[in-house]
């Protein structure tokens, strides 16, 4: 594995990518020793390779340093915490699932990647103030009830992707 944040080839002691279907935002942790000193602030890109294939792309959330150990921390998560993070209003009424997922996309600044189903019409009651990722929700919800598929809301290739339940990626 490699690990590079800031464009800087990061020696890490430990690591641990994790996430599941019940956590929205992949995560990761890092820890490496505090005598190597890299230029890191929030923010930065945090990108984990296995071999060539890039499987993890996110941001740095948190550095803590400590004093009196041997060793530093790190905290990334990928794009999809902003999703859960941040809230909006949207007012979509007769819509299809990529105009709701484009414009939530648009709001919060992440590219969209490929969007499947994207022309299916679903009806959406206002959404005032809610979590994006719940408003992406409740469109896959409502296209479920169209199509009879499951759908699934995505960060892959640090791009906005909905896939179908089940399907590899």
């Amino acid at each position: 594995m490699r690990l590079v944040i800031n464009n800087q080839d990061i020696t890490f002691t430990t690591l641990e990518w994790s996430g599941s279907k019940y956590n929205a935002a992949r995560r990761l942790d890092i820890s490496y020793p505090s005598n190597l000193t890299y230029k890191l602030a929030q923010g930065n890109i945090v990108q984990l390779f296995s071999e060539t294939i890039e499987i993890f792309t996110g941001y740095l959330f948190r550095r803590d340093s400590s004093h009196q150990g041997s060793e530093s921390s790190l905290l990334a998560y990928d794009p999809m915490i902003y999703l859960l993070k941040s809230s909006g209003s949207y007012n979509f009424k007769s819509t299809t699932l990529g105009i709701v997922f484009s414009k939530v996309a648009a709001d919060l600044g992440i590219p969209v990647g490929q969007i499947v189903d994207s022309s299916t019409k679903i009806v959406l009651e206002p959404q005032l103030n809610q979590n994006c990722y719940q408003v992406l929700l409740e469109a896959c919800r409502k296209a479920n009830k169209v199509t009879g598929k499951v759908y699934l809301p995505k960060i892959i290739n640090s791009k906005l992707t909905l896939v179908h339940a089940g399907e590899v990626s």
